[in-house]
């Protein structure tokens, strides 16, 4: 691997070490340039390297194709450039894979060596987009104080979660827990010290509760909890009530 903290990075995943070798010697000038001769491999890189700004893939390889291998990249690591480089594809699943913003380009072998250059440089510039916008959502989703998911977010997936059991028979909870005499507290220690309440009751909520739960601040010293059910009717209630009370005691044992 060519390494250059302040260059971005590129992973190059074919099964043809010379292909490797020739790739590094091209791109080196303008990436940390790292390559692996599986998907496995590129994906333990990834781990490593999750800032990695583009994955350029070959099409047939020994353990999966490149498309297959760069739809797990996509919901790996939805931020980084894909693309394709191969002498032999599917055109049909390729033609598939960029309709599906799966990857974002493919190129053919023998490439040129210019040409690939600068596509590789705009696939940065790909990187840095994705990058701002997943940003950008991030910040139109959180609150600010609690860093949980703001009243907007609690709203919209409250209503994909109950059309979700709509459809599918399902089941889900929904629990709404407040501070208590926190405007006392907001009264007496300051803002400050009451945002820093929210956000150390929020951390402990987040902490409690199950993976798959969504915590929210509804708004003020209020939160909420989206909890998907294992279970339905009566089982359904008591699994519910088992995951609240514990967070109630929890709360409730705090000196």
């Amino acid at each position: 691997m060519s390494a250059d903290k302040h260059l971005p990075k590129i992973l190059c995943v074919d099964d043809e070490p010379s292909i490797l070798h020739t790739l590094e010697r091209l791109l080196k000038s303008h990436f940390t340039v790292m390559t692996a001769e599986t998907p496995v491999a590129g994906l333990a890189h990834l781990r490593a390297h999750p800032d990695c700004a583009v994955v350029l893939s070959d099409f047939r390889m020994p353990e999966t194709n490149g498309v297959e291998f760069l739809k797990q990249v996509r919901v790996l690591y939805p931020q980084t450039s894909r693309a394709i480089l191969s002498g032999q594809i599917d055109l049909q699943q390729v033609s598939d894979a960029l309709n599906n913003n799966d990857i974002h380009k493919f190129f053919l072998k023998p490439w040129e060596n210019e040409y690939l250059l600068v596509q590789m440089m705009e696939a940065v510039q790909t990187h840095r987009t994705l990058v701002e916008k997943a940003h950008f959502e991030y910040l139109s989703i959180t609150d600010p104080v609690t860093q949980l998911t703001n009243h907007r977010h609690f709203q919209d997936q409250l209503r994909r979660h109950i059309e979700l059991c709509r459809s599918g028979g399902g089941s889900l909870a929904l629990a709404i827990f407040d501070v208590d005499h926190f405007k006392s507290f907001n009264d007496r220690f300051g803002h400050p010290e009451g945002d820093r309440l929210l956000f150390s009751v929020a951390s402990q909520l987040k902490a409690l509760a199950n993976p798959n739960a969504l915590v929210s601040r509804y708004g003020g010293e209020e939160f909420t909890l989206i909890l998907p059910l294992q279970s339905t009717g009566e089982a359904g209630l008591n699994e519910a009530t088992i995951a609240c009370e514990r967070i109630r005691a929890h709360f409730e044992r705090k000196p």
